[in-house]
């Protein structure tokens, strides 16, 4: 794996991939440990499948407008139901080859996120 593919599986940092489609081509571990999913089962879901109901107007309305850059606070639903504050980082990134949308999720919590075993090192190998 490239170094890259590396980074994106190893990050803290919860990161999504969106494809033109608005669902999910790619997630990360840490998006979906955050969401209570498996990765596989985020990937071809609607981007706005995490979103919290009462989020959803303002999510929405900020993907109609079609910005290649934007940040939004809204609350997130994990698999189970409950919610959690985001702050959403969004970058359109068009490579030559298709369309697709990254999707920085950085979580602002008041609770303490449950533990979940951190490895000592980056396996850069």
């Amino acid at each position: 794996a490239s170094l890259w593919q590396r980074a994106f599986q190893q990050a803290d940092v919860a990161i999504a991939l969106g494809d033109t489609e608005g669902r999910f081509s790619a997630v990360n571990p840490a998006f979906a440990r955050q969401h209570g999913y498996g990765v596989d089962e985020l990937v071809g879901q609607s981007v706005v499948a995490t979103v919290d109901d009462a989020s959803m107007p303002a999510v929405r309305a900020m993907l109609a407008r079609n910005l290649d850059h934007y940040v939004i606070e809204s609350n997130h639903r994990r698999k189970d139901g409950t919610t959690f504050p985001t702050l959403a980082d969004v970058t359109s990134c068009e490579p030559a080859s298709s369309s697709t949308r990254v999707l920085k999720l950085v979580t602002i919590m008041n609770t303490p996120r449950p533990s979940t075993p951190t490895p000592a090192h980056l396996d850069c190998g």
